[in-house]
């Protein structure tokens, strides 16, 4: 087995996000529960050439699997109590095969000899099918399949905290001492909190000869603050370090000391006044700047939605072939890098599901459209001589297909401050996390609210706000910017919702980015 597959470090590594964590996640720590194979190792090998050999003698031109458990622990929390804990865990084998150009998957959870051998004939006679029915010129010409070495790998998140073996109280205590902390602010009258970890253990082997295992863990928790006051009410929400990892994020988040100024926050907006429609210069910080990203350039720069395999779902994408290299996407100093080797990255898992070495690569080089993220059946449409590693799972039972890769807008290069990009705007407004969205189906008109905003003028902050809704085109929006801060303000967010594919799976990346400015965004209704 070759080693695994290198971290790389965040722009911001080391700074405050990362202060307590990042000594102690630098050891490829595994989580034990994530370690402990079905059955035996012995039993998983047997069962992976079961279902390769099934499709090999089947005449299958190539074939792929995902064998493993996923694991799931979910809390949520009303104040002080917990109103919810669930803790789950499934296993099975998911089974791909490409027959004369096109594709048979199947899945099934009995992990028996004959259980596999029953579902690779499945997917196998699923290929066969549409062979059969299909016209040949929509099949997939095995030339442009891109090649990758068959890896046998090993590959593993570090985890300092299993958040599957974790007692109960170790997960509730920081959101109990946080509900206790906001709910003595004068005005909240409910704290709403949840923690959601994911783990799996994962083999991937093919026809090719690879075999990868690899083990992935990953934490998401948030709380909220409703306050009612001066006939309204309002919230403010504090989103975790939703990161790769355990439960080392958890306490990074530090709900305990940051409770009760984000309860204040959430009084403060009782009080505060919508902003006058009209255009501003606004400073958007790293968390707001997360989810815009992730909609405006992740979604539109996925290969397969741009060459219209979404477009029955989720839409298509503005960012078409033909703009490739040859497009102004934003300013000249707008560069995202797509990175899942990042990390903490929550799509940092060593390998994707089609066994491909994960990368770092560019989508936006100075302002200019440069790259997609791909998987092996669409890399050569761009002249890729491979993939870039960017097609994920969510489960065993579900077809890997392409992602958003952990993506980040890159931090200004020479020093700039928070402090100091808001000394040199006159008349702005200051954006503070995500909240509300929405944006159309080519992935170009949209609209982000933001959870805490402040007024600028004359270089400082003025009175509060509430209800900030900001609206623009991809592409304008990113053209607008002119400022961002360097990379002690860079911050990591996750999003771990990420909806795409029918049936839906939902996928987990990592973003990052230090605050920025845009100039003239139209803001109001």
């Amino acid at each position: 087995m070759h080693h695994s597959v290198p971290f790389e470090d965040a722009p911001g590594f080391g700074g405050f996000q990362f202060q307590h964590v990042a000594t102690v996640l630098l050891e490829n720590q595994q989580s034990p529960v994530l370690a402990t194979p079905i059955v035996s190792v012995e039993h998983e090998n047997e069962l992976i050439q079961i279902a390769l050999k099934t499709l090999s003698t089947g005449g299958a031109d190539f074939g792929d699997l995902r064998l493993g458990n996923d694991f799931y622990r979910t809390l949520y929390c009303l104040d002080t109590n917990v109103t919810e804990h669930d803790q789950s865990e499934n296993s099975g084998i998911g089974i791909r095969c490409l027959y004369k150009g096109f594709w048979g998957f199947a899945a099934t959870p009995d992990l028996t000899p004959s259980g596999v051998k029953r579902c690779a004939r499945q997917a196998l006679s699923l290929a066969k099918g549409l062979t059969a029915c299909t016209p040949s010129e929509f099949s997939l010409n095995m030339k442009n399949w891109a090649p990758e070495p068959p890896h046998r790998g090993v590959h593993h998140t570090p985890v300092a905290i299993c958040p599957f073996t974790a007692p109960l109280e170790d997960i509730v205590r920081p959101l109990v001492l946080g509900a206790t902390a906001a709910l003595e602010v004068e005005g909240i009258k409910q704290i709403s909190s949840n923690v959601i970890a994911f783990g799996r253990r994962r083999i991937f082997a093919s026809t090719e000869g690879a075999h990868i295992l690899t083990t992935h863990c990953m934490l998401d928790s948030t709380q909220t603050y409703t306050a009612v006051a001066n006939d309204t009410s309002a919230y403010r929400t504090i989103v975790g370090a939703n990161m790769a990892g355990g439960l080392e994020h958890l306490i990074e988040t530090n709900y305990p000391g940051r409770a009760a100024e984000a309860a204040r926050d959430a009084v403060t907006k009782c009080h505060a006044d919508k902003p006058a429609a009209g255009e501003y210069d606004l400073i958007l910080d790293g968390h707001n700047l997360a989810l815009t990203m992730h909609e405006s350039v992740g979604h539109p720069t996925e290969l397969d939605r741009v060459l219209g395999y979404e477009l029955g779902f989720a839409g298509g994408s503005f960012a078409t072939l033909d703009k490739l290299n040859n497009f102004e996407y934003g300013s000249p100093i707008v560069n995202f890098t797509a990175n899942n080797r990042i990390r903490f990255g929550a799509a940092s898992q060593g390998y994707d599901d089609e066994g491909v070495v994960c990368q770092s690569f560019p989508i936006i080089k100075e302002g200019q459209l440069v790259g997609y993220g791909t998987n092996r059946e669409t890399a050569y449409q761009i002249g890729l001589e491979r993939s870039n590693g960017n097609c994920r799972s969510t489960s065993w039972a579900d077809p890997p297909i392409v992602r958003i890769p952990n993506l980040y807008l890159e931090p200004g290069p020479d020093p700039l401050s928070l402090e100091d990009l808001i000394g040199d705007t006159k008349d702005g407004i200051y954006m503070m996390g995500r909240d509300s969205f929405s944006i159309d189906q080519m992935r170009m008109n949209f609209q982000f609210g933001s959870n805490m905003a402040y007024r600028i003028r004359d270089g400082k902050l003025a009175e509060p706000l509430r209800d900030v809704i900001y609206q623009s085109i991809s592409t304008e929006f990113w053209r607008s910017c002119d400022a961002i801060c360097d990379a002690d303000h860079w911050q990591m967010h996750g999003v771990f919702n990420c909806g795409k594919g029918q049936p839906m799976q939902l996928a987990k990346m990592t973003h990052g980015a230090a605050p920025a400015r845009f100039r003239n965004i139209r803001v109001g209704y």
